[in-house]
């Protein structure tokens, strides 16, 4: 039996995260198919008195899920609270609802935790820290060895590039569009590398960070308008997880891009000009974009290892950034051109509900990176 050392690598706080409960603005009891492990069963199966007739039945057995009604967990209460944590305790709970929002992708020796920012706490811990996103690693001994085929020089040449995007993004120097951007030009980059079959270390360590911005998103041009709105409408092919989110893209269509490219340029520069002159501090939206950019690469960038796709990766995350600072737009619109962390916090929220929670949402995304019309911001 091998043994490795796994290394265990965590971003700044998550070993700090608290469910707030019933204080939370939403629940993660809503909407998504829980489905229950083997070992939870069993002692579900198992249990007696009323409470145990009440799980029992609150479980779908022929697919191993929590039943719902009107779409909530049937062991919901009136407060939004699990009842199994409340009458069993959190050990009680199974796997998948004992662990969320924690999340952890696998490289063979190597664990990466992060919290799920479908979570609102787990997203106003991010907005409430304003230095750069750090991550801290550990070592333990395994003896496992049943780990997924793997391609270790290519996963090596993926972390240090990640790295090296870490820096770029946090390089508060340079305008994050024309980081955004930057990164999108490396992916690109990485990503020609790979198809030829070339190693991509030593020119991403000389790549020019004074690569000029393209299609920058402060350009207020005609083209920016039939990019930005032509994207728009992967929204509508996505698999819906919650009917607020559609409302939510409803009011963005109708807000932003109903009345034409001047109308969307001048909210655009109207924007721009309230983020600089008042948003500051804990609201200031570079800082956000930078958080949200640098979570996407450390949670997917490294999973092009299993499938080689480094590009889209890149692209979900630039496109994720972007489209979640046009949701905050409209919401400033509605909000009488006021934004505060909470609205913020929510836009974050609720679109990653759509998308990490709905494999056929990724997949479309990763299909659209390589559109032509998909491109930069």
């Amino acid at each position: 039996m091998k043994v490795l050392t796994l290394k265990i690598i965590k971003h700044r706080g998550y070993d700090q995260f608290k469910c707030s409960a019933g204080s939370c603005p939403d629940t993660c009891c809503y909407g998504w198919r829980i489905d229950i492990d083997d070992e939870s069963l069993e002692k579900y199966m198992n249990l007696t008195g009323d409470f145990g007739t009440r799980v029992l039945n609150a479980v779908d057995w022929s697919d191993g899920s929590f039943r719902q009604f009107d779409h909530h967990c049937a062991l919901l209460d009136d407060h939004r609270l699990c009842e199994i944590f409340n009458v069993l305790g959190e050990d009680a709970m199974c796997e998948t609802c004992r662990t969320y929002p924690r999340h952890v992708e696998e490289y063979e020796n190597v664990r990466e935790y992060s919290l799920s920012l479908s979570c609102p706490q787990a997203v106003l811990m991010l907005l409430n820290d304003q230095a750069p996103l750090t991550f801290e690693m550990t070592e333990d001994d395994t003896s496992e060895d049943d780990f997924e085929a793997f391609d270790a020089p290519l996963f090596k040449q993926l972390v240090k590039a990640r790295a090296f995007l870490y820096n770029m993004l946090q390089n508060r120097e340079i305008s994050i569009e024309k980081r955004l951007n930057l990164a999108l030009v490396l992916g690109k980059n990485i990503q020609n590398c790979i198809d030829s079959g070339e190693e991509f270390i030593e020119k991403i360590e000389c790549f020019n960070l004074k690569y000029p911005d393209i299609n920058s998103s402060t350009d207020m041009n005609d083209d920016l308008f039939e990019k930005m709105s032509k994207q728009f409408l992967i929204f509508d092919e996505m698999e819906l997880q919650r009917g607020e989110w559609s409302d939510l893209c409803n009011a963005v269509w109708h807000l932003l891009f109903e009345k034409g490219p001047d109308n969307y340029h001048q909210i655009c520069r109207d924007f721009k000009e309230y983020c600089d002159n008042i948003c500051s501090g804990e609201n200031h939206l570079d800082i956000v974009k930078e958080h949200l950019a640098v979570y996407f690469i450390y949670t997917y960038f490294c999973g092009a290892v299993y499938d080689d796709d480094v590009y889209a990766k890149m692209f979900i995350a630039v496109f994720s950034v972007q489209w979640i600072s046009q949701f905050m737009m409209a919401r400033w619109l509605l909000n009488d051109c006021c934004l505060d962390i909470n609205d913020i916090a929510e836009i974050i929220w609720r679109y990653m509900r759509e998308l990490e929670h709905s494999d056929e949402n990724l997949n479309l995304l990763e299909a659209f990176s390589h559109d032509q019309t998909a491109g930069y911001f």
